[in-house]
């Protein structure tokens, strides 16, 4: 499949091709998104604050989500948080307004 995407990447010059690295968050479904290590080292981030979470006021809680995004994304590689593109499937970064 990811020769297929890259063929395509070619084919449309384009500049961002992206390949998932082992600290990206990956969205969708499936053994391989839910497998995929970025989305199993943010589950067990999350995990760890759940309780905190569960007992935090409401005006509170945006700022957990806050505190993981900025935990993967200061990682080395730096993860982003992916989306696959469902016509071409190239990896997209998502943007915080998503």
């Amino acid at each position: 499949m990811i020769c297929i995407v890259f063929i395509y990447a070619m084919k449309r010059k384009v500049k961002d091709y992206i390949i998932p690295t082992e600290n990206d968050v990956l969205f969708g479904r499936g053994g391989k998104i839910s497998k995929h290590s970025g989305n199993e080292y943010l589950r067990r981030l999350s995990r760890k604050t759940a309780n905190d979470y569960r007992s935090a006021r409401k005006k509170d809680k945006p700022n957990f989500s806050q505190q993981l995004i900025k935990k993967i994304r200061s990682l080395k590689p730096p993860g982003r948080f992916l989306k696959q593109n469902e016509q071409t499937n190239a990896w997209e970064e998502v943007t915080e307004e998503e």
